[in-house]
């Protein structure tokens, strides 16, 4: 699953536990570590990101500093 987090970045998150960013033309900008197991949602609106995983834990990040909240 993946979503928009701006015009210009994209979050996609996998079974490997991890949410990546990516600008539009594909480069790397972040990964976000703190689930357990897979993450299976994220949505995204101005600085912050909410994800949530197969750990039933639901994460709020800040995406100025790539942190849980």
């Amino acid at each position: 699953m993946c979503c928009m987090v701006s015009e210009k970045i994209i979050a996609a998150c996998s079974r490997d536990k991890l949410i990546k960013l990516f600008s539009i033309y594909g480069e790397s900008i972040a990964t976000l570590a703190s689930h357990e197991m897979s993450v299976t949602v994220v949505t995204a609106r101005s600085n912050l990101l909410v994800s949530s995983g197969r750990d039933t834990a639901t994460k709020l990040w800040d995406l100025e500093t790539n942190e849980v909240v």
